[in-house]
């Protein structure tokens, strides 16, 4: 195999990984419904465990897999990670009880908190520069129109058993054959600080800048406040009167699509934009939301949602993109692990942050929780033009005293 047949092979390996996270929820949702059906007797609650019950675990490891990526063999690593996906996707086909699907849920969880991850990181690994931006757009992109794919594809075998959808997670026997042959073997270094952390005695536990944690707080609020979306807009249609679930359904398709068209976007508009890239991304969700704030009908809506779904789908390859820069070599992984667990935290807070708004300002209109969304995200604007101007400063102080 020559180098560039070796690269693409490469590139394919890493771009099918990014689809296992996404499906590790997404798949089953078809099934639930049949899946209250199959076990009359089990809990509401048991069954709607069967789909979030993946993302805790894989929270947990995102933080542990990232961890322990410094310390073993990454193929090594990656390859337990999708065995255990393998047997916690693949399992509830073959078992009869609630529980025993649940704790296969459970496993699946782990195996994708492991891989997540590593996806990320072997892009950080093995290309640089716009190329490896390119390919963190492209992975949200080929994650987002892959996950509709293989949903869609889960809803239709359940037509003739619910436990067929689960048969499909076998997918990833190919892409575990894939990295198998393809990988390297990838051993941890002893240490390999970077310009922008300083390796203390101990090999392997980097202080970490002040540019690490302030881009992590950027991508927290993002994250916890573009959340407002998903929860309050379903609502605010139906109480506007402006349509019904179906239309609900193509708001969340268009995002989906967008999101698409915007991890493929991702990196000629990196390539361009450079260290403004993330204010202008913040420029986009105050547009979007100031939008959603004065919407009357279905084309500001629309306009708004198409707007955000390419902003969101940016800011994932961003952040992820960016966080590696920021580490020691030893620590990309675990970079992108803690950036994809301080994500999903974010997700999961999101809920209280509003609640707390309410109780604040006293006001539960759900346009004016738009609006003030909004405001944040043009505040967002400020501190992450701010953050950007002051990292180019430093990269231009270092390179200069280097010379």
């Amino acid at each position: 195999m020559n180098e560039r047949s070796k690269k693409l092979s490469l590139m394919v390996t890493i771009l099918l990984l990014s689809l296992l996270p996404v499906e590790s929820g997404q798949l089953v949702m078809p099934v639930l419904g049949e899946l209250s059906k199959a076990f009359p007797t089990a809990d509401g609650a048991l069954i709607g465990l069967v789909m979030v019950l993946p993302m805790g675990g894989m929270i947990l490891f995102n933080l542990i897999g990232g961890t322990l990526s410094i310390k073993m063999d990454k193929k090594k690593l990656l390859t337990w990670g999708m065995v255990l996906y393998i047997i916690g996707g693949v399992g509830p086909a073959f078992v009869n009880s609630i529980y025993m699907i649940l704790l296969m849920r459970a496993i699946i969880g782990i195996g994708a908190g492991i891989c997540a991850p590593l996806a990320m990181g072997l892009i950080a690994e093995f290309f640089e520069g716009n190329e490896k931006a390119s390919l963190m757009g492209l992975s949200i992109a080929v994650s987002s129109i892959g996950g509709a794919a293989l949903a869609f594809l889960g809803g239709y075998v359940a037509l003739w058993n619910w436990r067929y959808t689960f048969l499909i997670y076998g997918f990833a026997v190919i892409v575990l054959a894939l990295q198998m042959y393809i990988l390297p073997e990838m051993k941890p270094q002893l240490n390999a600080p970077a310009a922008d952390s300083k390796a203390s005695p101990a090999a392997g536990k980097p202080r970490f800048n002040a540019g690490f944690y302030i881009l992590t707080v950027l991508a927290i609020c993002q994250c916890a406040f573009g959340f407002v979306v998903v929860q309050k807009l379903p609502i605010f249609i139906m109480n506007e009167n402006l349509g019904d679930p179906m239309v609900i359904g193509s708001m969340i398709s268009l995002t989906m699509v967008c999101g698409f068209f915007g991890g493929l976007a991702f990196g000629a508009v990196y390539k361009v934009l450079k260290n403004n890239t993330l204010p202008m991304l913040m420029v986009l969700g105050t547009v979007a939301f100031f939008i959603l704030s004065f919407a009357h009908d279905l084309t500001m809506i629309f306009v708004s949602q198409a707007i955000f779904g390419v902003m969101n789908a940016m800011c994932g390859p961003y952040f992820n993109n960016h966080i590696t820069t920021l580490v020691p070599s030893t620590h990309k992984t675990f970079a992108v692990g803690f950036m994809n667990a301080a994500c999903a935290i974010s997700g999961l807070i999101s809920p209280f942050i509003i609640t707390v708004i309410v109780l604040v300002t006293r006001n539960e209109s759900i346009r004016f929780l738009f609006s003030l969304v909004g405001v944040i995200f043009a505040l967002l604007v400020i501190a992450s033009a701010i953050f950007v101007n002051s990292r180019s400063k430093a990269q231009d102080y270092t390179t200069n005293h280097a010379a």
